[in-house]
């Protein structure tokens, strides 16, 4: 929580429009937790955007860029540690118990592809958000002006390549329905903002990565579902790290 804290105070004067961090308290029972501003609930988030017109969705996703690049352009204060940004593991146990050793065999095969692709798409590290999606861009005026946005959940901040974000937002297991993210607009725009240049091939490798990182992370969900089945808000629990291993072999094949 302190590390978070010192991320949104850190964004926050820097100008990247994120909610004000007022400290860490503790919560008896509960443990530390971080004090933010209230933005109201009433703010839509980008992913309610999906039934506007093409031109508004992008007068919204240009918007987010802007705050993004914003982000990514940030150099750390000096003497302040900033941890890259944790990244969930697999324990093969758990792996085999939830979906079979087949599964984890496809998952240690796409593990290699992946740190291949991580050595293909290596830039230099930048500040990152870490879980850019459209969740958790909300916006700042009523949904039928130009408006600016406000990144919110900064969990997962720290240092790493910037094309991290794009593809976190891009990759098949936080695409939208009905919100049109296209990647050559995307990186075209993310460019004219400031942000440094990427291809689409980086762009894909680094979906492919955030797919298996989306897979850690549905499976941790899934042990936990076994133990306490309400605290998984996902049907089908059992088959939902199956998907996203699906749709990691298929962005694999294109682009290995």
């Amino acid at each position: 929580m302190l590390r978070q804290h010192q991320w949104h105070s850190w964004a926050r004067s820097a100008g990247v429009r994120v909610p004000e961090s007022f400290g860490v308290v503790f919560l008896d029972a509960l443990g530390p937790a971080i004090l933010l501003e209230d933005l109201g609930s009433q703010k839509p988030r980008l992913s309610d955007c999906s039934s506007l017109p093409l031109e508004l969705q992008r007068t919204y996703l240009r918007a987010a860029l802007s705050q993004l690049v914003a982000l990514h352009t940030l150099v750390p204060p000096p003497r302040q540690q900033f941890a890259p940004p944790p990244v969930p593991e697999v324990d093969p146990r758990l792996a085999e118990g939830a979906l079979g050793q087949e599964c984890l065999n496809l998952y240690l095969v796409l593990q290699q592809v992946g740190d291949s692709a991580a050595q293909d798409c290596t830039s230099a590290l930048t500040a990152l958000h870490g879980d850019f999606r459209a969740a958790n861009i909300w916006t700042w005026e009523p949904m039928e002006q130009a408006a600016d946005v406000t990144l919110l959940d900064l969990d997962f901040a720290g240092m790493g390549p910037a094309v991290a974000d794009l593809a976190w937002l891009t990759a098949p297991c936080w695409a939208t329905p009905g919100l049109d993210i296209e990647s050559a607009w995307l990186l075209d725009n993310y460019e004219a903002l400031g942000g440094s240049g990427m291809d689409r091939r980086s762009l894909g490798l680094g979906q492919l990565q955030a797919q298996m990182r989306w897979f850690a992370i549905a499976l941790q969900q899934c042990a936990r579902w076994q133990v306490s089945p309400d605290q998984l808000y996902q049907s089908d629990p059992q088959q939902h790290p199956k998907r996203v291993l699906t749709d990691a072999l298929a962005l694999a094949e294109l682009w290995a």
